[in-house]
């Protein structure tokens, strides 16, 4: 057997490798500019690759009032339901400043303490291919004393994460 017939061998023994199939970006925001940059390019890698966008918001304020809250007259549920309304209704907005939203663009809305746990669940929930995320760039001492939400994300994340900086 000649080198070349060893090589189609060899080659033919390797698996070959298949095109990424994403079929759903998830693309969490919390409203800044830093996050924007982030969702614009997701609704753009969405729209080359033909896949399902996803943007996210998890509003960090916990809206269900303690438990006897309401009992003792501290808050009303209609407060709760204003509260979640105007949330909503900033989230629109934001949405509709950022540019024509294409119609593949999906909007969630979630409420939680905790927005990077939250993140990973919605992903998994939605079985997301893909998540974008946004990230600045920290300081040696800003790394040292503190993670990221960005490294929480993909340290925990159901699914590949693109971290994206704000220039891009």
């Amino acid at each position: 057997m000649d080198d070349s017939e060893k090589t189609k061998e060899e080659r033919s023994a390797v698996p070959q490798l298949q095109p990424l199939q994403i079929h759903r970006i998830l693309a969490p925001t919390d409203l800044t500019e830093l996050s924007t940059s982030a969702l614009r390019y997701a609704i753009r890698l969405g729209l080359s690759l033909g896949a399902e966008m996803v943007a996210l918001h998890i509003h960090e304020i916990l809206l269900d009032p303690p438990e006897g809250a309401m009992d003792l007259h501290m808050i009303s549920k209609e407060e709760v339901n204003s509260w979640r309304h105007d949330v909503k209704r900033q989230f629109d907005e934001y949405l509709e400043r950022l540019a024509t939203i294409p119609d593949n663009v999906v909007r969630v809305l979630r409420f939680s303490e905790d927005p990077c746990k939250e993140i990973t669940t919605v992903a998994e929930e939605m079985s997301a291919d893909l998540l974008v995320v946004s990230t600045h760039h920290h300081s040696v001492l800003e790394y040292l004393f503190q993670v990221s939400d960005a490294e929480k994300i993909v340290r925990h994340a159901p699914c590949p994460v693109l971290v994206i900086h704000k220039d891009n």
